[in-house]
């Protein structure tokens, strides 16, 4: 959805660019709940205080957006327990064709294989924001 969004929302408008000359992408995460599902695979368990069982649904949502345009550009939906922010993050990476941008991570996204696949990828400049 976000791809269709996008490219129409390209051809039809000028890009924003920092400088005149990049493109600033930042990615994070959020969790959320939705309804209660017992046949779910998003199940989270917690004890509370007491030493009481409680479930939920929790859902970790990773996205990726343009913060000049103010749009977003790709989303990844992971259950919470087996989230993996790195994994998305880079995934969003390979994604980029842009040839000039900076890439925004927070400490959670970061790693050296991160690094490494902006390293690789021409054009990217990133930041650690933590």
């Amino acid at each position: 959805m976000f791809h269709t969004f996008n490219k129409k929302l390209e051809k039809n408008s000028k890009l924003k660019l920092l400088n005149n000359k990049y493109r600033v992408y930042a990615v994070d995460g959020s969790n959320f709940n939705p309804m209660w599902n017992p046949k779910s695979e998003n199940i989270i368990k917690t004890t509370n205080k007491s030493g009481e069982m409680n479930s939920y649904c929790q859902i970790h949502a990773n996205l990726l957006s343009d913060i000049i345009n103010k749009t977003f550009i790709n989303c990844s939906l992971q259950p919470k327990a087996k989230m993996n922010e790195r994994s998305a993050a880079v995934d969003f990476l390979k994604g980029i064709d842009d040839d000039n941008f900076i890439f925004i991570a927070d400490r959670g996204y970061m790693s050296f294989n991160l690094i490494e696949h902006c390293n690789r990828h021409k054009g990217c400049k990133y930041v650690n924001s933590q």
